[in-house]
């Protein structure tokens, strides 16, 4: 049966991963129903506002009372480059999304946009895939 070609699917996830984590690869999409959207679907929006709103709410409330993030991979890649290049200091600008998936997500949606599964972050792995994206984010 004939399908979409890999290569387009792939675009469609890295799209769509943008546009969930408004990361700067996609516009961020418009939260308004267009005036011509059926009733229907401005229904569906409009019953959805409430639910979202208590679930990002609760979200941030877990974020506070969640303990401190674990940041020494980070230093230990940020380090590893540092000894490589020979230098003291790096300028790069990287955003790590957290996804609450499970098993180990690692995706780059742009050069200095990053997905990562829990898992991923505290697995012994996240310091060569950070490390590695650091390399490239300063290289001249």
């Amino acid at each position: 049966m004939a399908g979409p070609a890999a290569g387009s699917l792939e675009a469609l996830w890295d799209e769509w991963w943008g546009g969930i984590t408004g990361s700067r690869l996609v516009p961020p999409a418009s939260t308004r129903v267009p005036a011509d959207a059926p009733a229907r679907l401005r229904g569906l929006q409009d019953g959805l506002r409430l639910p979202y709103a208590r679930w990002a709410a609760e979200r941030r409330a877990a974020e506070v009372r969640a303990p401190a993030r674990e940041v020494f991979k980070m230093q230990d890649a940020v380090h590893r480059v540092q000894r490589e290049l020979g230098t003291e200091g790096l300028a790069f600008e990287l955003v790590i999304e957290e996804v609450p998936v499970e098993g180990v997500l690692w995706r780059r949606l742009s050069p200095g946009f990053v997905l990562a599964s829990t898992s991923m972050l505290h697995s012994p792995l996240a310091v060569d895939a950070l490390a590695a994206v650091v390399r490239e984010l300063v290289a001249p």
